[in-house]
């Protein structure tokens, strides 16, 4: 807050960007910062979810490996038929409703799933948990429309430091709950990190100011960005907010008709269906790789013949099955590692190496994963190094796609990557099912590594330039990797003091 002593500097008109550059990163950014954490938790709390209920209710349930695929593929194709949808909705009504309708959503179907009997009624839960959760990305945009320049890279990319805890959340509820108190309990567990997310959400996330002036409500966008600046303790205090006059040109459907927008969409949507399938086919297939079935005195599968009884569970062990917690928990620690690696580049070495450097690097070690009769130790060798990169090379794709497009359709066009993303995603399933034996299976996941390293190579640099729209207007040769010293828009903001 600032002192009684300081006198505010009353500006009657700035532009959006140069007014949140210019009051700089503070309080009102951490506060935000938790909040979307536990947003992107979400995510990654129901990929460890199912992973996990799906080997157990594959046991209760007596499900066969392909009915076990389509549970786990289910939630993947309610994101693909959300993405898109939610960033529609956000484009037009705004952020802030879109993030609080869609995590209230997920909260609802999630507690709901703990209620199911079998699976006709578990998989349409798990398709709206899917959908819903797919709004969710609504809040990074909200962060990274927030952020002064300099700051938006690292900053976005370490919100997924969250999806990292998210992990390790599941996991450890997992260990601790799933076969002591059953599964039921563990799915509200799960539920619990989007339900604590959407009510902080509703207290103390604005709506974004680019999207305000992009909806021509300048004044409520300096009221917004006022009381970012007030929590900051910056003196500064804005009339109204603007935008550049190329903006008011730029709609949703310019991703479809220029190609200056056309272009980068195409490429990243490439990008995303080849990490989504590479991360999240080897996220779900550490409970398998990492678990070993005992064999129980009832040969033949069904809910009473595999359901030990109290006695025989454990921590470890239920439903006949034990899990490797340890090695399952340093590989999914791993992703911490790899998401250090790509903040501490993103800037440096720009977003599009990066990407590359890190795609390029899981693919090799995705291989290792084929051969699940190696030691458990260089198993997790090659699953924590695989997933660490595609963590770190994935959260700086998430970074930089916000980047790639104007206001009016950025969040339709990370809705529309983020669908393809889960289009890999939902694939994943049947891909690391005993389907597909594990050496192929392997070399799917590395080869569509390796796709979204070629993809994005081919995307121009947006490191240290601004996310108006101009900048988005300019030539698809041009390059955005110079300092903020060789963009004086940047360091110079243009204000009408009253």
């Amino acid at each position: 807050m600032p002192r009684r002593d300081v006198v505010l500097k009353e500006v009657k008109e700035a532009d959006t960007e140069e007014a949140i550059d210019a009051i700089g990163f503070g309080c009102f950014h951490w506060q935000v910062y938790l909040i979307v954490g536990l947003f992107t938790a979400a995510d990654s709390v129901e990929i460890g979810f199912i992973s996990f209920v799906t080997e157990v209710l594959q046991k209760e349930w007596g499900l066969e490996e392909s009915s076990k695929a389509t549970m786990e593929a289910m939630i993947f194709v309610g994101m693909l038929l959300g993405a898109p949808t939610w960033g529609w909705l956000a484009d037009k009504f705004g952020r802030r409703p879109i993030m609080l309708w869609s995590a209230g959503l997920v909260s609802v179907f999630g507690f709901l799933t703990a209620a199911c009997q079998n699976a006709n009624q578990l998989i349409p839960c798990r398709l709206m948990v899917g959908f819903s959760c797919a709004g969710c990305v609504v809040a990074f945009d909200v962060f990274a429309e927030l952020l002064p320049t300099e700051q938006r890279g690292p900053w976005t990319m370490s919100t997924f430091y969250w999806f990292t805890l998210g992990s390790l959340y599941a996991n450890v509820c997992a260990k601790f709950f799933l076969c002591s108190a059953g599964w039921r309990f563990f799915t509200a567990l799960c539920a619990l990190p989007t339900f604590v997310a959407a009510v902080l959400g509703f207290c103390l996330v604005p709506e974004s100011a680019h999207w305000l002036v992009a909806e021509r409500r300048n004044k409520e966008a300096a009221q917004v960005v006022n009381k970012i600046a007030k929590r900051n303790g910056s003196n500064l205090r804005y009339g109204s907010l603007t935008m550049p006059e190329v903006l008011e040109e730029v709609g949703t459907m310019d991703l479809f008709t220029r190609s200056k927008l056309r272009s980068p969409l195409i490429r990243m949507m490439f990008t995303w269906v080849g990490w989504g399938l590479a991360y999240y086919g080897i996220a779900l297939i550490l409970p398998h790789l990492f678990s070993v079935e005992e064999k129980l005195t009832v040969a033949k599968l069904g809910v009473n013949a595999t359901t030990p009884a109290p006695s025989e569970k454990s921590s470890h062990n239920c439903y006949g099955i034990h899990f490797d917690f340890k090695h399952i928990m340093i590989s999914n620690f791993g992703q911490a590692i790899g998401l250090t690696v790509g903040v501490l580049l993103i800037n440096r070495v720009g977003r599009v190496k990066t990407q590359v450097y890190l795609y390029v690097i899981a693919a090799l070690f995705a291989v290792g994963l084929g051969f699940p009769s190696f030691n458990p130790d260089l198993l997790t060798v090659f699953s924590a190094v695989s997933l660490a990169a595609v963590n770190g090379a994935s959260a700086c794709t998430w970074s930089h796609t916000p980047e790639l497009f104007p206001t009016h359709a950025r969040v339709l066009a990370t809705g529309i990557c983020s669908a393809s993303a889960r289009l890999g995603a939902a694939s994943s399933p049947y891909v690391i099912s005993d389907l597909i034996p594990p050496f192929p299976t392997a070399l799917i996941m590395a080869s569509f590594a390796s796709m979204a390293a070629l993809a994005v190579s081919f995307v121009k640099e947006t490191a240290g330039a601004s996310i108006e729209d101009d900048d988005i207007q300019s030539s698809d040769d041009e390059t955005g990797d110079s300092d903020d010293e060789d963009n004086p828009e940047l360091t110079n903001p243009t204000v009408v003091v009253e």
